[in-house]
């Protein structure tokens, strides 16, 4: 009975490694600017859509921002229509021009027209958090819903919440997705002061304490950039909205020495 008893100690313990030690693959699409009433925006749409539904082993998409061309509840409404058809879970991250209060599309609003149209989606506040394969995914919200601009700010109360949750997760590899970066790829100085990260030296040297976290994946500079910063491996991708149109699959792989690595493959999306 002992020795039985130990089996299926072991073989429960060998499965847990396996599941901790998985890789995961997903999408990411930046800055997509969509809008329902523009002919070439939803052939983007549509096309970018079928490409990643042919992609395969995807666990997720997630749209880092600048989801919609403008704070407009009928666009999202129409955005939100045709993710349905992903055939992988999506998550959606605010970006500058995604709320915008004057224009009765407030940040909670904009999480109640997505369950509104979509009833299987789980997302229900700016700041958010999944585990996928072992990884945990935090949703950081930098968007200002009252006077949008292109200056990301994330808030005190943001860091916060996000602080708590690395306290409880210094023992799994955490991932970071958000529009505004913490690490500015190389473009002109003119471009990072407006695009700039109100106190981002705040939010960094919180993360300092918490060397678990390996990635930051942003958008929001509208190119491609990849690069170590800040202990931490991050990536920016180009606006799918622009020609040509692009999205970004990410693998999180184990190295030999067990540690992840982070491989990323930038698509291109043709549009007929």
């Amino acid at each position: 009975m002992i020795k039985r008893f130990l089996f299926f100690l072991m073989l429960f313990f060998l499965c847990v490694t396996v599941v901790g030690a998985q890789d995961i693959r997903f999408v990411q699409v930046a800055d997509l600017n969509y809008s329902s009433d523009n002919s070439e925006s939803e052939k983007v749409l549509n096309e970018i859509l079928k490409n990643i539904n042919k992609e395969k082993n995807i666990n997720f998409v997630v749209f880092s921002g600048d989801n919609i061309s403008k704070a407009n509840p009928a666009i999202l409404e129409s955005l939100i229509k045709q993710l349905k058809s992903l055939k992988c879970p999506y998550y959606l991250v605010l970006g500058d021009k995604d709320v915008f209060k004057v224009n009765k599309l407030s940040k909670e609003e904009y999480y109640k027209i997505i369950k509104s149209v979509d009833g299987s989606y789980s997302q229900k506040s700016p700041n958010y958090t999944f585990t996928k394969n072992g990884y945990r995914f935090i949703i950081a919200n930098g968007a200002k819903e009252f006077i949008p601009g292109t200056t990301g700010y994330y808030r005190q109360e943001t860091l916060n919440e996000i602080k708590n949750i690395l306290k409880k997760e210094k023992k799994r590899k955490v991932v970071l997705l958000q529009h505004f970066p913490l690490a500015y790829p190389p473009v002109p100085e003119y471009k990072i002061k407006a695009y700039e990260t109100y106190k981002r030296d705040e939010y960094l040297s919180m993360l300092k304490n918490y060397p678990n976290v390996i990635s930051i994946i942003s958008g929001h500079f509208n190119t491609n950039w990849e690069g170590y910063a800040n202990g931490m491996y991050n990536i920016s991708t180009p606006s799918a909205k622009a020609s040509p149109h692009y999205y970004k699959i990410i693998d999180i792989t184990k190295s030999r020495g067990g540690e992840p690595v982070v491989f990323t493959v930038l698509k291109e999306c043709p549009i007929e």
